[in-house]
């Protein structure tokens, strides 16, 4: 072979190999692309369940939970980050793995929300329940958990199988929301606004029980919606609130005792440097 034939095939040869590799890129390219659309599609119907279940949520009962989840409330395994919905939990470990609210429930009627925000289908590896510290072991059908898996549908109460059902599972994209009842000491269970039905009974037995997840794979994430992970948010909220009751209150007492002051009936005086009076923007009443 002549010095220019082999010229000439080197040429072409690396001419093809720039070809493949362009291809090569460009496959990739829009392999990541692919991957970039179904995540957004993923987070556009996580999106649209959560509006749904906000949408069909009139008939909650019982105020919602203020939930904090914080380090030292989840297990090893378990990437705690806060997002504009709530507190986000991925499991990252192929073991069992939980998240729990730090602060628990010891009376009356509270309701909180999971969204599934990523799942696989048909290998769903999350449950949803409730945990009595301290935790002793991980496992989602052991002794210190209440849940329902959502692979199948299956209820374990402290160890114990209550039997699956189809019409129990979900999936990513669903919104779960619980409704704890301590008085009555039931747990309701509710997916996308649509009852489940009522799972577990007996919970008033316990001084506390903490909203909680539990994973048993890896790469699965579930948002507690409206949550936090500073619990002095929480505090200081209470507080607040505390405040402006009292500040209403106060509002609605010196403006009934000015009416009827002004009628000559006057049943509630209040000293010149009433806190209530003040507060409330009003002039107090004063003795004649």
């Amino acid at each position: 072979m002549s010095p220019s034939s082999k010229v000439v095939r080197i040429a072409t040869t690396s001419k093809l190999l720039a070809v493949a590799q362009t291809a090569d890129n460009k496959v990739h390219a829009w392999g990541r692309r692919v991957a970039a659309w179904r995540k957004m599609l993923g987070q556009a119907k996580a999106a649209a369940a959560a509006a749904a279940a906000e949408a069909s949520r009139g008939g909650a009962s019982g105020r919602k939970a203020q939930l904090s989840v914080t380090l030292s409330s989840i297990s090893s395994g378990v990437e705690l980050s806060e997002e504009d919905s709530g507190v986000s939990l991925r499991g990252t470990s192929s073991g069992n793995q939980y998240g729990m609210s730090s602060a628990g429930i010891s009376k009356g009627k509270e309701s909180w929300e999971i969204l599934i925000t990523k799942e696989k289908n048909g290998d769903e590896s999350t449950c949803i329940g409730v945990a009595f510290p301290p935790i002793t072991d991980n496992a989602y059908n052991g002794s210190c958990f209440c849940m329902l898996r959502g692979y199948n549908g299956e209820l374990y109460e402290r160890g114990r199988s209550k039997g699956a059902s189809d019409d129990r599972k979900f999936k990513e994209g669903d919104v779960i929301r619980l409704e704890l009842d301590m008085e009555a000491g039931t747990l309701t269970y509710y997916k996308n606004g649509e009852e489940m039905g009522t799972f577990f009974e007996g919970l008033n037995e316990y001084d506390m029980v903490h909203p909680a997840i539990t994973f048993y794979s890896t790469d699965r994430t579930v948002t507690f919606l409206n949550a936090t992970t500073d619990p002095d948010s929480i505090q200081r909220e209470n507080q607040e609130e505390e405040e402006e009751d009292v500040v209403n209150v106060g509002a609605r007492v010196v403006m009934r005792s000015t009416s009827l002051h002004e009628k000559g009936a006057l049943c509630c005086v209040l000293p010149e440097s009433s806190s209530l009076a003040q507060a409330a923007g009003l002039s107090p009443l004063k003795k004649t």
